[in-house]
């Protein structure tokens, strides 16, 4: 790129490449070009890499790409959030625990996270939890609803994206988890309000 274009490779061109090769479920060659970077990888990087191995499944990666983040980047709370939740899919609780006590120590708190709908020219935010949001009740009995038609063709919500300590028994509250992001809730409230076949346009 140096010798054809004149331009001088920086951090964001190999975290293009890492993320399409992330993307592209190619774990281990997106780990080896990495390591083989001329420059120290940044926390950047390897989040790009750790969210590819948590859509995978890859969870030996995911613990060693962990590592790497709290060691680069150990003050900032979003890469911390992160190595956290991806500590709770590998059910490395007393590390999840570890991860969150540095932030609270450190009054630290990672920003929560939004999703914006347009709907008939008017954009509504949503954040998960809140029960604040317009038509909270309706949104919320259009996903249990939802939820139980797609159980019905086998569809089991993943485990891996709660990252709180539940027992096996309490599967409804992690079932409520899951379906309670706020992705999730600005899609239903788009079906709400929306005709069929209508475009829905989302933002997170």
């Amino acid at each position: 790129m140096k010798t054809r274009y004149k331009i001088e490779q920086a951090m964001e061109h190999y975290a293009c490449v890492v993320d399409l090769l992330s993307r592209s479920q190619k774990i281990s060659k997106a780990e080896e070009f990495i390591q083989a970077m001329p420059v120290k990888p940044d926390a950047s990087i390897w989040a790009s890499l750790l969210r590819a191995c948590r859509t995978s499944g890859d969870m030996e990666t995911a613990e060693r790409v962990c590592k790497k983040i709290v060691e680069l980047n150990p003050d900032d709370p979003g890469y911390s959030i992160l190595a956290s939740n991806a500590y709770a899919a590998l059910r490395k609780w007393d590390k999840v625990s570890l991860i969150r006590k540095s932030l609270k120590d450190k009054e630290r708190k990672k920003n929560p996270g939004y999703s914006w709908i347009e709907v008939s020219k008017k954009v509504y935010l949503f954040r998960a939890g809140d029960v604040s949001a317009p038509q909270f009740e309706a949104i919320h009995e259009s996903l249990e609803m939802l939820y139980s038609l797609i159980a019905k063709e086998g569809y089991v919500p993943d485990p891996r994206e709660v990252s709180q300590n539940l027992e096996e028994e309490e599967e409804e509250e992690k079932r409520r988890l899951v379906c309670g992001h706020s992705e999730r809730l600005a899609i239903a409230f788009g079906l709400l309000n929306t005709e069929p076949l209508e475009s829905i346009m989302k933002f997170y």
